[in-house]
């Protein structure tokens, strides 16, 4: 498994924490697409690998004109499709599509630091592949 922020997924990568944080299975697809969304897997207690692939870029969200959510195409070529959510947002920005990702998500933490400090939000971990 390596240090505490690099792990081996799939295939034998190596993947490398975006934030230098870790952790580890992907909801159930539909019919070779697979929509994630995080008040869903908060709501379920779910934690964990919720997409692995190359990291395919933005697409609007359907429902909210001012988000964009994100695609993750598998490696059998199936779709994931994950809502947006600001930790998940801001890792992603610092990812060039094409790259190997795999996120994971850490549930419901405590933000530390900014004018919400203290709320809750949705926590993923972004790791990239070498």
């Amino acid at each position: 498994m390596g240090t505490n922020n690099e792990a081996t997924g799939s295939e034998g990568r190596t993947f490398k924490t975006v934030n230098g944080k870790t952790l580890g299975d992907a909801p159930a697809s539909k019919g070779g697409i697979t929509f994630v969304r995080p008040k869903e897997l908060a709501e379920n207690g779910t934690t964990g690998v919720v997409a692995e692939g190359i990291f395919e870029g933005t697409v609007p969200n359907n429902f909210d004109e001012t988000k964009s959510d994100f695609k993750v195409r598998k490696d059998n070529g199936d779709l994931i499709i994950l809502n947006s959510a600001g930790s998940l947002a801001s890792q992603l920005a610092k990812v060039a599509p094409g790259s190997y990702v795999r996120i994971t998500y850490a549930g419901m933490k405590p933000m530390l630091k900014g004018k919400m400090k203290g709320k809750s939000a949705h926590s993923f971990i972004v790791e990239i592949a070498d």
